[in-house]
């Protein structure tokens, strides 16, 4: 009646209850009957043929919105992702039918130790974070001395694990913290680094220089400290001010980085999305190149051949393999998607990207038998081998 009166079809909010997931996104009426509509929801697709009176889940589609992705390093075909309003989710295979949530709510960064795959780190929204030591069964929250009235990011916030010491994490509130001994306890290592309504959102380590540090911020902040903590610099003067997706630091060179960058122009001007800087943040470049005028939201240095880049753009994966001076789309199976993270497993060469949309993808970047003179660590640090080794 034009909206002089509403009924109700959606019915009770919670899990399990046979009627459609919160956070609703779009509706699809048929034309040639009225009865029947399909719902897209942070929980999928949802079919109705009785006006909502019920509902069916249509869940066989590939969908899921993800935030971060991670490998564990042990064992690579376990994959953990931090999704929207779905948890973090595992699957311990990587295949399609075997994906189940070890976490509620909306799933940020998940991080596994490198050297024990039991132990599990994840967040959610309101910025806690949680420790496992069972691979998920069970968690416990691990914040103790976090200022829980810094600002941050509610949902996706910067978790880091060092390359060299599983134990040493990294945590990002408007300021960094550190802790020493798998998040049982944090100490603040830097002052606020961002403006007072603003949060960091991604952490940089070197796996060449553990003293050394990158955080970046919502509105486009890059600080550095190469000395653990003890000063910091702030290097982004003239860098766009827009939100800092990820800083990635060259695993055999501390002084060389790279920043990427959120955000769409509203002008005729192109704002660039990918910087790179070889002495610290003092000077950096555009390497954007030929690279769509999209938000990238992360990048990879492959640590067999630095020069090589990788990184998850609003319109899928691309590489270069000369630092960014051409850039070509990467893969084939993918659909151009909102592509929010990658991840990579040097021993077996896979790249898994992570999509808001269409769930998880994974390729190989090369034949894992190629040889290699260096074993590659998580972060890209690297371990003398021979030449026998691949």
């Amino acid at each position: 009646n034009g909206g002089l009166s509403w009924d109700d079809i959606y019915g009770a909010v919670g899990m399990n209850t046979g009627l459609p997931h919160i956070d609703h996104h779009d509706l699809c009426f048929l034309p040639e009957d009225d009865d029947i509509f399909y719902l897209g929801c942070d929980g999928g697709v949802w079919y109705t043929d009785d006006q909502g009176d019920t509902w069916e889940a249509l869940d066989n589609l590939a969908n899921t919105q993800f935030y971060r992705i991670e490998i564990d390093y042990l064992n690579p075909w376990r994959i953990y992702g931090g999704s929207q309003d779905n948890g973090t989710i595992v699957s311990a295979t990587g295949t399609l039918d075997d994906w189940h949530m070890i976490q509620n709510g909306d799933g940020g960064p998940a991080i596994v130790d490198y050297t024990n795959s039991d132990i599990v780190y994840v967040t959610w929204f309101g910025f806690p974070i949680y420790k496992s030591n069972n691979r998920g069964a069970s968690f416990r929250e691990v914040m103790n001395g976090i200022d829980l009235s810094d600002s941050s990011n509610i949902e996706v916030v910067p978790l880091e694990m060092d390359a060299h010491d599983p134990r040493v994490l990294y945590y990002g509130t408007n300021r960094v913290y550190r802790s020493t001994n798998g998040a049982e306890y944090w100490q603040p290592i830097s002052p606020t680094l961002t403006q007072s309504w603003s949060f960091l959102t991604a952490i940089g380590l070197s796996s060449s220089d553990d003293q050394v540090v990158y955080a970046g911020g919502a509105t486009g902040e890059i600080w550095v400290t190469s000395d653990g903590g003890v000063n910091w610099h702030w290097i982004d003067a003239s860098l766009p001010n827009r939100w800092v997706t990820r800083v990635a630091v060259d695993p055999e060179d501390a002084a060389v980085a790279y920043v990427t960058l959120s955000g769409y122009e509203m002008t005729a001007i192109t704002t660039p999305h990918i910087y790179r800087t070889t002495d610290y943040g003092t000077n950096w470049v555009d390497i954007s190149s030929n690279l769509p005028d999209a938000p990238i939201n992360d990048v990879i240095v492959d640590p067999f051949r630095t020069e090589t880049l990788y990184v998850g753009t609003d319109v899928g994966v691309f590489r270069s393999n000369d630092i960014g001076g051409h850039w070509t789309s990467f893969g084939s199976g993918m659909p151009i998607n909102v592509v929010t993270d990658l991840d990579y497993h040097p021993p077996t060469r896979m790249l898994v990207a992570g999509t808001y949309g269409r769930s998880i993808f994974k390729t190989t970047t090369e034949p894992a038998t190629r040889r290699a003179p260096r074993r590659v660590m998580p972060g890209g640090a690297k371990v003398h081998e021979s030449e026998s080794d691949p």
